[in-house]
């Protein structure tokens, strides 16, 4: 076809294609394969595909159950599987396909019964091994075409800080074209020999760099609530619910993955909050699961 058709047909019909056709079509030549992995072109399929499920209402939801024999100790003790899978958000609601979910991860080496899903950004799904206890193992997934990156064990861990706190957050850098996973942990910092104070610190992976960053403290410093926190991925930030380290000044965190610097964002008063009378609520956004599948990941 490529002597037959200019070069910008070619590109205009498989930027039409399904993704899962896009990955065939990476071993048809090398110069198609070097065309559709370009992150120019992931970012003109990402953003038409988008753009036409918006249009005619053809997104994709994810759902996430597990088997499990409850009891009063944990709602996921005796955690026999994990199941996925995709539905049109359709009238009925009954358009579905289930996902085989193979992890990478030996059952010897998980630290839980399950995987978390961390969040879903463009198709890409963030999992992590920490639903009870702590754990390392996170993947990104993605559920259409099957593929899975198993991401290196962070910095931050029991063996190096002691105790902590972790929240994590999964989102794409528009600047960048890159994924990013987002992990903050508090834990007990050694001030001077005498003292010690509770301290935020911040490591980021970068799908593109392969690599978790170099743990740094947050700034502003601050404390999460709740052991493992919701996050919402708004205009390129990440959003947690925060209050000040020696305060009672409560606030949203923002991290925004382009520049990686966090900055406050003030509560509405109605929902001023002391330590005293905590306030109980989550940060939620109502998204919807696109069918996108990076090429990023098709390697």
């Amino acid at each position: 076809m490529s002597d037959y058709l200019p070069q910008e047909v070619i590109t205009n019909i498989l930027l039409r294609l399904p993704s899962k056709s896009l990955v065939i079509c990476t071993s048809v030549c090398k110069s198609w394969r070097s065309m559709i992995k370009d992150s120019s072109f992931i970012g003109a399929h990402l953003s038409r595909t988008i753009n036409f499920n918006n249009h005619h209402g053809t997104h994709l939801l994810l759902l996430h159950r597990f088997s499990s024999i409850s009891d009063h100790r944990s709602s996921v003790h005796g955690v026999k599987e994990e199941v996925y899978s995709l539905h049109y958000d359709n009238n009925a609601f009954d358009d579905c396909c289930e996902i085989a979910f193979q992890s990478p991860i030996a059952d010897t080496e998980m630290y839980n019964e399950c995987f978390r899903v961390v969040g879903v950004c463009n198709g890409l799904v963030c999992l992590a091994d920490d639903l009870e206890r702590y754990g390392y193992n996170f993947l990104i997934w993605n559920p259409s075409i099957r593929k899975l990156v198993t991401l290196p064990k962070p910095g931050l861990t029991f063996q190096t800080v002691g105790g902590y706190y972790a929240y994590h957050g999964f989102a794409f850098d528009a600047i960048t074209n890159d994924y990013k996973v987002v992990r903050l942990v508090y834990y007990e910092y050694e001030w001077t020999e005498e003292e010690t104070h509770n301290r935020t610190s911040v490591e980021v992976y970068s799908l593109a760099a392969g690599s978790w960053s170099s743990p740094r403290f947050v700034d502003p410093q601050c404390s999460l609530l709740g052991q493992r926190l919701s996050q919402a991925f708004v205009n390129g930030a990440l959003h947690w619910d925060a209050y000040g380290l020696g305060s009672k000044l409560h606030y949203i965190l923002a991290f925004d993955v382009g520049s990686e610097l966090f900055r406050e964002i003030m509560m509405p008063k109605s929902l001023d909050w002391d330590l005293f009378k905590p306030w109980h609520g989550d940060l939620s956004l109502d998204c919807l699961f696109q069918e996108m599948e990076n090429p990023l990941l098709c390697s």
